[in-house]
């Protein structure tokens, strides 16, 4: 897989312009109505959207070998516009977080030598 994150990005604003949904969130809004939907940029493989919330949109790229390449886009969400995308894409790769919750539960225990009624 040989092109930039520019390069992608220019793939994907070409793809969007020629779609009834505009802009980053108008990409944003067809992958909602197609969540399973495999755009083909002949140039560079097929592009899926792999995780989408209002803080960020994750899509990868798979070429025609299989080899597969994730790219990340952060945003923010508004209560007046919805989200806002901001600055291009960037290259990551998933990894693996274990998260640790902690409960925190009030138990009562009897207190020695205490008066029963």
């Amino acid at each position: 897989m040989t092109y930039s994150v520019q390069e992608l990005e220019s793939l994907l604003d070409d793809f969007r312009q020629n779609e009834i949904y505009t802009g980053w969130t108008g990409l944003d809004w067809f992958f909602q109505d197609f969540p399973d939907a495999v755009v083909g940029l002949d140039e560079i493989g097929t592009v899926q959207i792999v995780e989408h919330n209002s803080r960020r949109m994750i899509v990868s790229v798979t070429d025609p070998d299989g080899n597969v390449r994730y790219f990340q886009k952060n945003g923010y969400y508004s209560s007046y516009d919805g989200t806002d995308w901001d600055g291009g894409f960037f290259e990551v790769r998933p990894a693996e977080q274990v998260i640790v919750t902690k409960h925190v539960t009030t138990v009562y225990k009897k207190i020695d030598g205490g008066s029963s009624l």
